[in-house]
């Protein structure tokens, strides 16, 4: 939704900032097209940010090359942090 594609833009700038190389799907492809995508593209994470995530104020952010995912507050510190782990 609208909320979530906001929050995902404001993501993206804040990890760019960090010196994080970051990409959004803009073509609205399915979650699946779009983790086919980062797999081609060599991603190390994906951040799911969807109108559940928007609730909770968290991200899901997943671990590409073991499929890992954990639920990480909405915070660019605290998703930096599981970044770098």
């Amino acid at each position: 939704g609208r909320k979530s594609d906001i929050m995902g833009w404001k993501l993206l700038s804040e990890l760019r900032e960090c010196g994080f190389s970051a990409d959004k799907d803009t073509l609205n492809r399915s979650i699946k097209s779009q983790f086919r995508e980062a797999d081609r593209q060599n991603a190390t994470w994906t951040i799911i940010i969807g109108e559940d995530e928007i609730k909770k104020e968290v991200i899901q952010l997943r671990k590409m090359d073991s499929g890992e995912q954990i639920e990480v507050p909405l915070d660019i510190e605290k998703v930096k942090e599981a970044m770098r782990c």
